[in-house]
């Protein structure tokens, strides 16, 4: 079935993520250069300068489109960067939009075959079929057309490769190109973290991931940097003690920033806390400074719903203070929807009366 949503420049960034999760069942989230883009910021402004496409468009998807064509179909149809999650970590590239609605996020294992040999029984893996002539032709295209350019190596194109030829059925083949990618001595801390998580999405292996982890960040330069590294460490090696000191070290980064720098920082960190460490007085500690830190209606309702969530902390009266704080922060009338929406939320609070005179204000 095809779903779809119509933008124009003039929708704003919250409106529009908010618009593709009802649609899609998916998180998304605008990004410039890494960083979250503002909610109040209009699509427009952030598309480049040389963008030419369409300044309304309707943009549909079908739920086989694998998330890296979904995010190209956004770029080009909006000129905005997106990344899509599950959970609290960017989605891999290589699965579909209807596999990760439906949170079938983890690689499946090579299927298992049970063989007769001697009268006993053997389990060994299926092989996957050698790559066609047709295939081949097809990937050496693209290596010489995408990713190996002169004598540059298009890291993002790279990793889109390796994975497809991966899934293909070749995995030596996948290796060198991730290796090549690895001998870039300009990556930044996004392709190493890209190419690690690529990595342990395709052939599963920890420790070359491990390195390019450690690459990066010994490259990292501010908080969004470090941000991605601690992602990666947490969520893909389960490395809890050297994600810990990384979150450690993130906080203090956050103490030195002004408060629109620092409040989603500390609210991931205090999620990290409730998930990988299940550390409360450490979350709350977080929290606390993530609240000192709000300054509008967005910001309030997102920390209200980590400290409300059971998932993350489950304080429903801590979060019915911050809820309460948000409507007074409230400038726009769609502010009103939103905050409804949210304390209705079960996962949140679940108070459809509050939600309805809450409704009533817009």
């Amino acid at each position: 079935m095809v779903k779809g949503i119509k933008a124009s420049g003039k929708m704003s960034v919250g409106r529009f993520e908010k618009e593709f999760e009802d649609v899609f069942g998916v998180r998304i989230e605008v990004k410039v250069k890494k960083r979250l883009a503002d909610n109040n910021a209009t699509l427009a402004s952030l598309r480049p300068k040389d963008y030419s496409g369409a300044k309304s468009a309707d943009f549909k998807v079908f739920g086989n489109m694998l998330v890296r064509n979904v995010k190209k179909n956004i770029t080009k149809t909006f000129g905005v960067k997106v990344d899509l999650y599950h959970g609290g970590r960017i989605a891999p590239n290589n699965i579909t939009l209807s596999d990760l609605r439906l949170g079938k996020v983890k690689k499946e294992k090579a299927v298992k075959a049970t063989t007769e040999t001697s009268g006993k029984d053997k389990t060994a893996e299926v092989a996957k079929p050698a790559l066609t002539e047709k295939q081949i032709a097809k990937f050496k295209k693209r290596e010489k057309e995408d990713v190996y350019l002169d004598i540059m190596f298009i890291v993002d194109d790279g990793i889109s490769l390796a994975e497809d030829i991966y899934e293909a059925g070749d995995e030596d083949w996948a290796r060198k190109i991730y290796s090549d990618a690895e001998k870039d001595e300009d990556l930044t801390v996004d392709d190493c973290c890209s190419l690690a998580t690529s990595i342990c999405n395709t052939i599963e292996d920890k420790n070359w991931a491990r390195k390019l982890y450690v690459r990066a960040e010994g490259i990292s330069e501010d908080q969004y940097d470090y941000v991605d590294v601690v992602d990666g460490v947490l969520d893909y090696l389960n490395d809890k003690k050297w994600g810990k000191t990384l979150c450690e070290k993130l906080e203090q980064i956050a103490d030195d920033l002004d408060a629109e720098d620092s409040v989603d920082i500390f609210g991931v960190l205090g999620n990290a806390a409730c998930v990988y460490f299940d550390d409360k007085d450490w979350a709350r500690d977080l929290y606390k400074k993530a609240e000192k830190a709000v300054s509008d209606v967005d910001e309030t309702q997102q920390l209200a719903e980590f400290v409300a969530s059971d998932e993350f902390f489950g304080d429903k009266d801590w979060a019915r203070d911050l809820y309460k704080k948000a409507v007074e922060l409230v400038e726009e009338p769609d502010d009103y929807e939103d905050l409804a929406d949210s304390i209705e939320d079960e996962d949140y609070l679940g108070d459809e009366e509050w939600a309805e005179e809450i409704r009533k204000k817009a």
